[in-house]
């Protein structure tokens, strides 16, 4: 097996995504997370895809790696939420859509979208992220930990319910320590 060396990482402004790359986005989460959709179904535009909307006042980023053929191998979606922590309110940064084309998984590809996306915070941008995961020790490696926090959206119907449907909520950096209950205000992402 040969080595292959990484690619740079580009950050989009969300809002206007070439045609293209728009397509490109959602076929890849699609691939990644088929089950989101109706069996056989194609995958919707990313506008139409709830958590993925990009409104320009939360500037969100896309975060992709291309193959040497241009195709996106990798995605991360950064956008800005305000949320609630113990009753104070605050922005944060999201992150979302942390995806990895099957064939180029375990090459460091996933490392790449996700440190971009995380640059947003170290520039201080934002002074944490908050997001949900199913693999809390890829994101430990980057310096991120797992949080005991109850995650709710208030505006649902059931606001006690958590927001999040994965099994993990982590925080970037790992210093940081929310300390109360996190109200999205809003769907989970």
């Amino acid at each position: 097996m040969t080595s292959h060396a990484l690619p740079r990482v580009e950050t989009l402004d969300a809002c206007h995504l070439a045609p293209e790359d728009a397509l490109q986005c959602a076929l890849l989460l699609h691939a990644v997370w088929p089950a989101d959709a109706a069996p056989g179904a194609a995958p919707a535009p990313l506008a139409d895809l709830p958590a993925f909307g990009g409104l320009p006042s939360q500037h969100p980023e896309r975060h992709i790696a291309r193959t040497a053929d241009g195709a996106i191998g990798a995605h991360a979606l950064t956008f800005a939420r305000n949320i609630s922590v113990g009753g104070a309110r605050e922005t944060i940064m999201a992150l979302a859509g942390v995806a990895v084309r099957s064939d180029l998984r375990g090459r460091g590809w996933g490392r790449l979208v996700a440190e971009a996306a995380f640059a947003r915070v170290k520039s201080g941008a934002f002074a944490w992220s908050l997001f949900q995961t199913k693999k809390p020790g890829f994101y430990a490696k980057l310096g991120c930990r797992e949080i005991g926090n109850l995650v709710v959206n208030s505006l649902a119907a059931n606001p006690r319910d958590s927001a999040f449907w994965d099994d993990y909520a982590i925080v970037y950096p790992a210093a940081a320590s929310p300390e109360g209950v996190i109200d999205l205000l809003g769907p989970g992402y």
